[in-house]
């Protein structure tokens, strides 16, 4: 349970930074948003990572 809601808080990281992203205004500022979004898609947790492939039908 505590994990779920890891994964929870994780990926509203993610989606807050990608707000920041498409908000960004300079080159500069879209490259650092958009290298912590890479890095944060990358910690995903291998749970996260298989419920999204289960819910997208990908096994």
């Amino acid at each position: 349970m505590l994990a779920r809601l890891r994964d929870y808080l994780h990926e509203r990281r993610i989606a807050a930074e990608k707000v920041a992203l498409l908000a960004a205004t300079t080159f500069e500022a879209r490259r650092i948003h958009a290298a912590r979004m890479r890095d944060l898609i990358n910690q995903r947790s291998p749970d996260s990572v298989a419920r999204m492939e289960r819910d997208r039908g990908l096994t």
